[in-house]
Formats: C-alpha cells, sequence, structure tokens
C-alpha cells in the first residue's frame, strides 16, 4: 500500500479511535481513582465551583420554658468561588519513513510496528499526568550536595525523603530543570539538564548539561521536569498539605476549613500513624473512605508490622483485610485504604477522600485536538528536514479539591529500609 500522511490519519483512527482504546497504563493510580470531567462550569478559561469556608452558626437554645422565646441572630455559613486554570501538556513522538516503509509488507505487520510506538506515547504521557497530580506545581527530588564544579557531567544523590524509585525508573533519558526550590532561582540557564543512569540502591541520578549550569548547583537544590515551573497544575503536593498557600484562589489564612493536614514523623510508619490521619480527618467533618497512597519501602514496613494489625483484627475481624495490593481496615473516618504507589516519595504520604477531588479542563489525553467535528483528524504531520512524521498527544486539565479540610499529608517518614 502506498503511505503518506494522509493515510496514517486515516490508519490511525480506524485502528484505534474505532476500538475504545483508554489511556489507563501503570501507575495510573490516581488518574483512574479521580476520573476526568469536561465540566461546563467554567468562566472564560478556568473551572469555578462553590466552596464551604464556614458553616452556619443560627442556633438557639431553648431550654425546657414552653414560651416563645427570642432567637438568636441568624450567622450565616459562608461560601465562596473556588476557581481552577486548566494546564496544557504536548508530548511528541516521530516517526522514521525507513519504519513506516518496512512495515508495509501487510496490515499486520503496519500495526504491529505502529502498536509500540502508540503504546509508548500513552504509556510516558500517563507517566507525566500522574507525576503531575501527585506532585504539579512542586518538585520530584531534593539534591544532598553540590559543589560539581564547571562539568558537563556529574552524579546527584537525591535525599533519602524525597527519593521515589517509581518516578527516577522512568526518567532516563528525561530532560529536567534544577531550581532553588519551586518558583525559585533557577541553576540550568543555559539549556535542559538531561538524566542519564540512575543507581536505585545508591539513590543517585546521572546528569550532563553546560558546564555553568551544573557549577551552580548547591545542596538542596529540587529537580523539576523541564520547563515544568509555573507551568503544571497543583498536585497533591500542593493541595494536600496544611500551608498557607493560596489554594483555587482560597486564602486558607482567612478561613480554617481551607486549610489542609500535616503530619509529621519521625520514624517509620505503622498502623497507628494511619490511624491518626484518619482521627486528623475526621475531627474536621471527614467521614467517607480515605484512601492513603505511600511509598514501596512504607508499606513493607506497614506489612511488616503485623502484631498491630493483628490486634486491631481481633477487635473488628470483618473490616480488616491484609491484601497483597492494599491494605483496608476501619478507621474513625470509615473505610481506610493503605495503597503503595511507586511514585509516591519515601518520606511522605497523602492521605485523601477521592470524592473530594476533580480532574478538569477540556480534555484528557488525546490524540486528536477536540471541537474538531467534521474536519479530517490531523493525527500526523509531515517534518520539515527530517525524513519522517510526528505524532502527538495532547491534553488540557487540572487537579482541584473541594474540602482541604478531608485530605491529610504525612511528612518525615523514616523507613526502616533506606532506599
Amino acid at each position: 500500500m502506498t503511505v503518506d500522511s494522509t493515510t496514517l490519519d486515516g490508519w490511525f483512527k480506524d485502528r484505534y479511535e474505532t476500538n475504545g482504546r483508554t489511556i489507563v497504563p501503570e501507575f495510573s493510580d490516581v488518574a483512574t481513582s479521580i476520573p476526568f470531567r469536561s465540566d461546563q462550569m467554567k468562566l472564560g478559561a478556568e473551572y469555578v465551583f462553590n466552596a464551604r469556608v464556614r458553616r452556619a452558626h443560627g442556633v438557639t437554645y431553648g431550654g425546657t420554658a414552653a414560651t416563645a422565646f427570642t432567637l438568636n441572630a441568624v450567622r450565616s455559613g459562608q461560601t465562596t468561588d473556588g476557581r481552577q486554570a486548566s494546564y496544557q501538556m504536548v508530548m511528541r513522538e516521530q516517526i522514521a519513513y525507513g519504519v513506516i516503509s518496512r512495515a508495509q509488507t501487510s496490515e499486520q505487520a503496519f500495526g504491529n510496528a505502529f502498536d509500540e510506538v502508540v503504546r509508548d506515547i500513552e504509556n510516558s504521557f500517563s507517566f507525566y499526568r500522574e507525576l503531575g497530580l501527585l506532585y504539579g506545581s512542586s518538585s520530584i527530588g531534593t539534591i544532598t550536595a553540590g559543589g560539581f564544579g564547571a562539568v558537563t557531567s556529574a552524579t546527584l544523590t537525591i535525599t533519602q525523603g524525597t527519593w521515589a524509585a517509581g518516578i527516577w525508573a522512568q526518567m532516563e533519558g528525561a530532560a529536567v530543570d534544577i531550581y532553588s526550590a519551586p518558583g525559585g532561582a533557577q541553576r540550568n540557564t543555559t539549556g535542559a539538564i538531561v538524566v542519564g543512569a540512575v543507581d536505585f540502591g545508591a539513590r543517585t541520578v546521572a546528569i550532563t548539561g553546560a558546564a555553568a549550569d551544573i557549577n551552580a548547583i548547591t545542596a538542596n537544590d529540587v529537580l523539576i521536569p523541564f520547563g515544568a515551573d509555573a507551568n503544571w497544575a497543583p498536585g497533591f503536593d500542593v493541595l494536600v498539605p496544611s500551608s498557607a498557600t493560596v489554594v483555587h484562589g482560597i486564602n486558607p489564612a482567612t478561613y480554617g476549613l481551607w486549610q489542609g493536614n500535616s503530619i509529621a514523623l519521625t520514624a517509620a510508619m505503622t498502623f497507628a500513624q494511619a490511624q491518626k490521619g484518619s482521627a486528623r480527618v475526621a475531627v474536621r467533618g471527614g467521614m467517607g473512605k480515605l484512601v492513603l497512597r505511600v511509598s514501596p519501602l512504607t508499606w513493607a514496613d506497614l506489612n511488616n508490622d503485623v502484631a498491630a494489625l493483628r490486634r486491631y483484627a481481633a477487635a473488628v475481624k470483618a473490616d480488616a483485610d491484609l491484601g497483597t495490593q492494599s491494605i483496608s481496615f476501619y478507621g474513625q473516618t470509615g473505610a481506610v485504604e493503605i495503597r503503595p504507589h511507586p511514585m509516591v516519595k519515601a518520606g511522605e504520604a497523602f492521605g485523601t477522600m477521592d470524592s473530594y477531588f476533580k480532574r478538569v479542563g477540556s480534555a484528557d489525553i488525546s490524540f486528536r485536538l477536540p471541537g474538531a467535528d467534521g474536519q479530517q483528524p490531523r493525527f500526523f504531520r509531515e517534518l520539515d528536514g527530517v525524513a519522517g512524521v510526528e505524532l502527538r498527544a495532547w491534553s488540557d486539565q487540572a487537579l482541584v479539591t473541594f474540602n482541604r479540610a478531608k485530605q491529610v499529608k504525612f511528612t518525615g517518614i523514616v523507613n526502616t529500609q533506606a532506599a
């Protein structure tokens, strides 16, 4: 068959769109638990919602007297508008003419060649989506030391508490930026820092870049995906914990119910600490299922806390379940499910009531531009000056929480296993 970009577009549509391909690859736990919604409640480019930040207090106590007692003044509850802009993200991949040509021997061979490309784009895009849902507007690791000098390659060591093996296992070959802090001073002002080999036991990441950029790196600098700082939507690391940060345009210093919850630990996490997190949420009105996402290292410590589990299970046998992929028990909020997540940092854990979150925007991961109905979709484009074509995927979304009081972040976890 003769293959050009028009042929590729039609073939791509028939093979992938008509098959109802669902993009839910590995590690997409947060994206799966919080489904995407293309809501219409928008003002311009923002998603607008009504957040209750104070309860009503117009209560009157009448005592036992059978009289027409006077009612106290109305003390109305308060709501305010929360708003969140959606953030765009594009994933690109290029396919050489030679790959296309050599796959033309049959429809099956052609399909097999492109299945691998499409699958990799889906998995890669989903990885970055999950990374943003967890650590958007934050960072993906903190560096222990600088002082490398004016060299073009170096090996960074990530602190134990900010190490997430599931992130770095997928970052080889990726471009990153290095900042003093999210939104702070950028160290690599010349160009991208490129990730090389990763040593999981030593928590080290090999990098290459301009000598001036690597020379500028200092201790406690943070790593952020290339070009993401100020350009990716806030994730759990910003939305969940108690902080003075304005979230969705609402100031937590003004409204106490808009403050999240934070619990600082100094040792390995136990089931007692998980219960403490459930209690912290419960006293602020949180009733419902709480999902506690922990690193695999924290998960190992919780699994080893068998004695605590057995004591608890003896009291409520029907409500405690030790599984291979999650641990469920009954806490003060109701059901609590502990899940290991390879992309959660070793020293942190997020306890979230996922029903109080939405993923909103104009498009989840898509290979075509929404709103182009009636037009020929252009999945592929010819590359100028290059013997190949390019395939792109696009997304425009953000994570929104409607009640920060019902979420909790644990920090300072010191796992029994170092890495």
